[in-house]
């Protein structure tokens, strides 16, 4: 948020037309303002106390306290100094001074330094009306210096003007859509209010009309009624009532003074006597409009500081809605891409002897696996843009990063025919990491490799140790970068301009999805290309971990020996029909038991009566949803030995932690990964 600086809310005609001297501070109570008053008073120009110390400037502001009213509004409080006799150095002149010293504050409520108003009193100051305007002056100034709070600012207005210029005091604005709106009215007498709000809400003013607030909201201009007779009231009067509120009211002299902030007419402030037999003057509208125009610039500073917070909000809920919108739209894609995979599993176990067929079905998993890979890099983007990932760091081998990740792009680079060469460190090179965040940073800066090399090509991958550092670099002959995209490559949604038919695809956020990820480990990522047609290579660098002599390299589970599973019997739940049918067939053709429930309800009485051994529970049921049937499963006896698999295509880091407080032992996301699900299914395998 950007610090509100006092001086903006005071025009720099203001500052320099007053008669009273204007100067502020900083923290180091050095002046940063320094107006034409305070040249005369003082006799020193602005160029000789601007960006000095106070005390430098005129030592004797210690030697009679008045340095003591510096450190009370550094200290946040507000200090009125009466009757202070100086001899100003520079011109000899003796005077009598008075001082209002307020704080200045940011908008997060830090003091940034002070204000002060000084008047020479030398001539009045037995003028008890100076001493309260000044007090007055030194309260608006506290109340704008210290809230960017627009409704406040209204309210607080008008009571602060019944306390020293008037009876009775209302303040009306122009709203959004250009009408008058009364915001607030105050009076020293409580009946009176009553009369005042019913007028205007009964006989509210009106933008064209010919005198009073309408007049002054429509041109800008003051308007100063000294005395107010009784025939000028019957004449103003739209009808018997309307004469009867004016007569009970009786206002003997107003001033109606507009509130211009930034050149703009925001509102205007009616100030009336009712109450006594004083007459408001020219030096009364004058002062009046001193106030109107401090108010105004502070009223329009927050009314910006209004809407800004309110553009923010609106930014923030459609923040909020954009990533509700890709989590269901990730939901609803995996769906049927999971429907897709689980046939084309099917297909291939019952196509090999047709190698055509299976040729096919192979560009069908191809495709969901890329459809599924669109989907999370999405996901993804949303989520480090929150700041909502979260790594799961342990100690391992690089090697093991780079065999999973080669292993995930291998379908592309052999689909694209490329020759894939590695040539790895000797030495073990440890990283202290995610692991799956390690490899998806690798299987991304292969598969853009692969994508921008033209069939045929080469990609290298190589690691080496660089003193404290893992160094990766993804080497390719393919389609280089230019120079002017070269520093904005891992921005989001950066391309290099292509060709309509779009042949190399993709969105944009593989590079940046790289960059996030690597920064999130502590380490950068850096691409080269000698140009176009050139290749590439994106240099990733990590801290090296060093582990206890006594750490070994967990062994990695290895998946189920292919072929048919220990026979199971599972329960699946599914609402889509089209994917329940392609699970439960690979299931059979694995070897179990399958048996299907549509719902919530249905699920629990299959579960009651067959005590299934596994139970794959999607969680986007009809009624009754996953979480709660896992939740009910658990309570039914006899069932503690059942595994629960979510089967979804929530997969979020919030959706797997609330599957596993529901129940769920394991967490799979849509389109599923049938060697993982093979696993979860043999009985050796440990809940």
């Amino acid at each position: 948020m950007p610090v509100i600086d006092i001086a903006k809310g005071l025009s720099e005609a203001l500052i320099r037309s007053s008669f009273d001297g204007i100067l502020a501070f900083d923290r180091d109570f050095r002046y940063t303002i320094w107006n034409p008053a305070m040249e005369r008073i003082s006799g020193v120009p602005a160029e000789r106390a601007l960006g000095r110390v106070a005390f430098e400037v005129f030592p004797f502001l210690v030697e009679t306290g008045e340095d003591e009213a510096f450190r009370e509004a550094l200290a946040g409080r507000h200090k009125l100094t009466r009757d202070r006799v100086f001899t100003v150095p520079e011109t000899g002149h003796q005077g009598v001074f008075e001082g209002s010293y307020s704080p200045l504050r940011d908008a997060s409520g830090g003091i940034a330094g002070g204000l002060a108003v000084i008047r020479d009193v030398t001539e009045r100051r037995d003028s008890a009306e100076s001493s309260r305007r000044l007090s007055l002056l030194a309260e608006l100034g506290r109340q704008l210096s210290t809230s960017l709070d627009y409704q406040e600012m209204l309210s607080f207005l008008p009571e602060l003007m019944v306390q020293e210029l008037a009876d009775l005091a209302i303040l009306d604005v122009f709203d959004e859509d250009g009408e008058i709106r009364r915001v607030a009215v105050a009076h020293r007498d409580p009946q009176h209010r009553e009369i005042a709000e019913e007028l205007r809400r009964r006989y509210p003013p009106k933008v064209g009309a010919a005198a009073g607030m309408g007049l002054v909201l429509r041109t800008g201009e003051p308007v100063l009624v000294p005395e107010i007779m009784e025939e000028q009231i019957r004449a103003a009067a739209q009808d018997a009532h309307h004469l009867e509120l004016l007569l009970r009211l009786r206002t003997t002299s107003s001033m109606l003074v507009p509130l211009v902030g930034h050149g703009r007419v925001l509102g205007a402030l009616a100030l009336s006597i009712t109450h006594s037999e004083r007459r408001y003057g020219p030096a009364d509208l004058a002062f009046a409009e001193d106030v109107a125009q401090r108010a105004a610039l502070a009223l329009d500073n927050a009314r910006l500081y209004a809407q800004a917070q309110e553009y923010v909000r609106r930014l923030e809920a459609a923040d909020r809605r954009k990533d509700e919108f890709l989590a269901m739209l990730a939901h609803e894609l995996r769906n049927p891409l999971g429907a897709i995979a689980n046939a084309g599993h099917v297909l291939d176990r019952r196509a090999e002897g047709d190698p055509r067929t299976r040729e096919l079905v192979a560009v069908v998993g191809r495709q969901i696996r890329h459809l599924a890979r669109l989907v999370d890099d999405l996901l993804d983007v949303s989520r480090f843009s929150h700041g909502h990932i979260e790594l799961r760091k342990t100690a391992f081998e690089l090697r093991r990063a780079v065999e999973g990740a080669v292993e995930t792009a291998r379908p592309l680079v052999e689909q694209r025919r490329h020759t894939l060469a590695l040539s790895l460190a000797d030495e073990p090179l440890w990283l202290e990491a995610d692991v799956t965040r390690i490899e998806q940073v690798l299987s991304n800066l292969l598969h853009n490799a692969a994508k921008f090399t033209p069939p045929g090509g080469r990609i290298e991958l190589t690691t080496r140790r660089d003193g404290g550092e893992v160094v990766i670099a993804v080497r390719d002959n393919g389609a280089g970068i230019s120079p002017d995209l070269l520093p904005r490559i891992f921005d989001l949604f950066v391309q290099e301009e292509r060709s309509l038919d779009r042949s190399y695809g993709g969105l944009g956020i593989g590079l940046t999805l790289v960059r996030s990820l690597v920064e999130r480990h502590g380490g950068a990522v850096a691409a080269a290309s000698a140009g176009p047609g050139r290749g590439s290579e994106l240099t990733v660098r990590l801290p090296l971990h060093v582990p206890p002599a006594e750490t070994a390299e967990p062994a990695r589970e290895e998946a189920a020996a292919a072929g048919v599973a220990a026979a199971a019997h599972v329960l699946l739940v599914e609402d889509n029909l089209d994917a329940a049918e392609a699970l439960g067939e690979l299931l059979r053709m694995w070897g179990h038991t399958v048996h299907l429930a549509h719902d919530g309800a249905s699920a629990l009485e299959a579960a009651r009566r067959r005590r299934p051994d596994v139970v794959l529970l999607d969680i986007g049921l009809p009624g009754m949803d996953g979480y709660t049937v896992a939740e009910q499963l658990r309570a039914v006896p006899g069932h503690d030995g059942v595994k629960l698999v979510a089967v979804t295509g929530y997969g979020q880091e919030s959706d797997r932690q609330r599957a596993a407080l529901a129940g769920f032992d394991h967490h799979l996301v849509k389109p599923v990964d049938v060697e993982r699900l093979r696993e979860l299914l043999t009985p050796e395998t440990a809940r």
